[in-house]
Formats: C-alpha cells, sequence, structure tokens
C-alpha cells in the first residue's frame, strides 16, 4: 500500500488543491507519521500540540521534539500549555476538551478547512467498544472519516500498516509511556481486551470498516425514520407540544420515540424511562427539564417551555461566536468546496449579509426563498418538505439580514446570500458547541 497516493487521493476526495489544513500531533507514531505522509504528498499543514504537563519532563521533551521537528521541515508549529486540576476528575475527558477548543480556534485564526487527526482502524474499534460499554444506544458505530471540522485520512487504514511503515523509514516519535496503562478504559481494551476478541472471533480490519459503514448508514435511517414518526404523532398548537401515546402501536416500546422527542427539551433518561409507563401515571402529574415542563392528559402528554420569559430576538453583530439559540459563526476568507452541500455548516456570503443581524423565532405566513429557487415559499410549507417533526418546529430560528431571512438555521440557507465561485468571504453556521468524536 502507498500511503503518500492514499492520502493524496483521500484529501482530494473531500478538498480543493492547495487547501492548509490543522494537524493535531502528540509526537507519537500514528501522528508523526501523518506528519511525514502530508509533508511527502505536498499538502500545506500547521502543526497543533497540546501540552498537557501530565508527565513533567517528558510532556516538555515531547513538545520540543515536534518544534524541532517543525522548524527542521519548515511546518509551523502551534503549541499551548494546559494545568489538569482535581476539580476536573475525568483526566481523559478534560484533556479531549482542552485538544478540541486548541485545535478550533487554530482552525479559525489560520482559516484552515479542517482539523486532521492521526485515527486509525484499531482506534475506530476501540471507539465503538467504549460506546457499547458505556451503554450508549446512539451513534455507537465509533467515527466517519469526515465529520466537519474533523478529518481523519487513515481512520481505514490498519494499525499494522502505520507500524510497518513506520519502522521502514526508520522514523522518530516520542512513546507516551501512559498509553501502556491499563488504568485508563481505553488501553484496557487496547491491549487487554479486544486483542482477545479479535482472535477468538476472527475479526479482520476489513470486518471493522465494513460494520462501521454498515452502522453508520443503519443509524441514518433510524434517525429518519424515527422524525417521520414523530411528524405523525406530534402536534404543536400554541406553543404546547402534545404526543398521542395511542398513536404507538401497541406491540412497539414507547420509551424510543419519547427519547428522541424529549431528550432535546432537557429531559433525563431516568425522567423518560418514568413518562414510558404512561398508563401507570396519573393525569396532570408533572415533569419538569431544565427548560420544559411535561404533564399527562388522558392519552397524551403535553409539554411546554418552563420559561415564557425567554427573549425572543438576538442581535448579531459579527460572524463570530454566535453562542445564542445554540449556534456558532465561523469565517473564511475563500469558498471552499468541500462545503458545498454540508447541512452540517450553512454557508453564506458575508458580502451579501449586512449587521447586525437578528436571530430569532420564525413566524407563521412568514416567506423563504430556499437555495436554489428564484421564487418564494411559506416556512411552514418548507418545514412539512423537509419533514421536519411537530416536536420540532418550535425549536426552529431564523437569521435575518435587513429585513430579509438569510437563513433557517441548521436546514437551509436562502438563495439570495448562498455562497459562489467569485465569493470572497464565507459565514459559517453550526451548532454550537461543535459535535465530533475523537
Amino acid at each position: 500500500m502507498n500511503l503518500v497516493h492514499e492520502l493524496k487521493s483521500n484529501f482530494n476526495s473531500f478538498f480543493r488543491e492547495g487547501s492548509r489544513f490543522i494537524l493535531g500531533v502528540s509526537g507519537g507514531k500514528d501522528s508523526m507519521l501523518l506528519a511525514h505522509l502530508m509533508l511527502e504528498a505536498r499538502i500545506p499543514f500547521h502543526i497543533a500540540h497540546v501540552n498537557y504537563q501530565l508527565r513533567g519532563e517528558e510532556s516538555d521533551k515531547d513538545q520540543a521534539f515536534i518544534e524541532a521537528w517543525g522548524q527542521q521541515n519548515n511546518v509551523i508549529v502551534h503549541c499551548i500549555k494546559v494545568q489538569y486540576t482535581e476539580e476536573e476528575k475525568n483526566i481523559q475527558a478534560w484533556a479531549r476538551s482542552k485538544r478540541r477548543d486548541y485545535f478550533e480556534v487554530l482552525l479559525h485564526q489560520e482559516k484552515a478547512s479542517a482539523i486532521i487527526l492521526a485515527h486509525h482502524v484499531n482506534d475506530l474499534w476501540e471507539t465503538h467498544w467504549l460506546k457499547l460499554l458505556r451503554f450508549q444506544v446512539e451513534g455507537n458505530s465509533g467515527m466517519l472519516p469526515w465529520i466537519p471540522p474533523y478529518f481523519r485520512p487513515l481512520l481505514y487504514t490498519p494499525k499494522s500498516i502505520i507500524d510497518e511503515e513506520v519502522k521502514s523509514r526508520n522514523m522518530a516519535f516520542r512513546e507516551d509511556e501512559s498509553n501502556q496503562s491499563i488504568k485508563y478504559n481505553r488501553n484496557f481494551l487496547r491491549h487487554q481486551i479486544i486483542p482477545e476478541i479479535n482472535q477468538r472471533f476472527g475479526i479482520s480490519d476489513e470486518a471493522i470498516v465494513a460494520f462501521n459503514q454498515r452502522k453508520s448508514d443503519k443509524e441514518a435511517w433510524s434517525y429518519y425514520l424515527m422524525h417521520t414518526f414523530l411528524n405523525e404523532v406530534v402536534t404543536d398548537n400554541n406553543d404546547i407540544q402534545t404526543f398521542d401515546c395511542k398513536k404507538t402501536p401497541s406491540f412497539l416500546p414507547l420509551s424510543t420515540p419519547l427519547f428522541h422527542w424529549l431528550t432535546p427539551l432537557g429531559f433525563s433518561p431516568d425522567q423518560i424511562t418514568a413518562i414510558s409507563n404512561w398508563e401507570g401515571m396519573e393525569n396532570g402529574k408533572k415533569i419538569e427539564s431544565p427548560s420544559h415542563i411535561l404533564w399527562k392528559e388522558n392519552n397524551t402528554f403535553k409539554v411546554s417551555l418552563l420559561n415564557k420569559e425567554v427573549p425572543e430576538t438576538y442581535e448579531i453583530h459579527s460572524p463570530f461566536f454566535l453562542d445564542l439559540c445554540a449556534w456558532q459563526g465561523k469565517k473564511n476568507n475563500l469558498p471552499n468546496p468541500a462545503w458545498y452541500g454540508d447541512k452540517t455548516h450553512l454557508q453564506l456570503d458575508l458580502s451579501k449579509i449586512e449587521f447586525p443581524c437578528t436571530i430569532r423565532p420564525w413566524r407563521n405566513g412568514e416567506k423563504f426563498q430556499p437555495f436554489g429557487m428564484s421564487g418564494h415559499v411559506l416556512i411552514s410549507d418548507y418545514l412539512n418538505q423537509k419533514g421536519i417533526a411537530a416536536a420540532l418546529k418550535s425549536k426552529i430560528v431564523v437569521l435575518e439580514s435587513n429585513n430579509k431571512i438569510a437563513a433557517i438555521l441548521g436546514i437551509e440557507v436562502a438563495n439570495w446570500c448562498r455562497i459562489e465561485q467569485h465569493t470572497q468571504g464565507v459565514w459559517l453556521i453550526h451548532p454550537f458547541p461543535g459535535q465530533s468524536s475523537e
């Protein structure tokens, strides 16, 4: 396998030539090999490294090693030191959060197209088992190569091939001794459990990749079908959502649609389990989430906002940090073809936007010019065409600029402000915080 050729092919599938990237590098075997490969493939990149200061002098040596490699190979290296405190409790979650935050800051600062990570097939398999053992029902297929802004070009490459490549190159890297400690769950699985499972059941790398792809496809269909069903059983009237329990087939558990309906409204798994026993609940019994209140009314559940005083309109003065209504903004200097068709990030031509803008709930009777259309449609009709569940319609907000709807956030950008080939500045908007799986 020619890894340089494979790498070029993977990047060309998603990004235009000349795009620049942020490569996360720990100094270990996997990330250092990826740095070498990207250098040989002439893919422009900066290195990002987080010094967690957890191993004293060894952590500083990791940083010095990476900085020296960058200087030797004319690659810019960005480093940050962070300090762990006992208040954080879960050290791995803390490190993951610090790493993600720093990488995403650099992504915006350097106007890069993506953050590159050196995950491989073994990481993919370990992540699946970790999610399974945490009883994570949703999204337990593992990882995907491209979940903006993270790109994993080696995700379907076996660890054995990476090890062989490093050995054949006689390549220098830093070994983190903590990677051998089984006190961490991932290492316990990596060193003691997964090798035994793979050997006993004859699990190949190809089977792992095929399973992950099939599982991801199934999850996408399950999500679509569930929200289509919710659109049939949940109605929205005067800010009160109503779930009709009698419309759920008696031979199917009520807990699953309730989970999909109520989790976005802040209800916990324990609360949803209790609510699922609807026949045993008293009429009028109320259960509260941090943002909503639910009560039983005969054969239905009704939900409304707990706090009716929440402001409905927010004023936005720049394309950055829309941490209102759970949205975040980014700015790119030039349009990137990799973003086209990506519904995770809405893309607007900044030159067509006038600030201040507003984020607010959509209104009945309001019209919108969808992407690719010259005419306008009612937002209510458009949401129905998109199959948006009635339970979710009240949560939909729009971005308004100069008294025109520029986007229905999370769904579509208006045609009048879409990006085109001549666009010089792009405003990217996506859910906050950015969803990713490391």
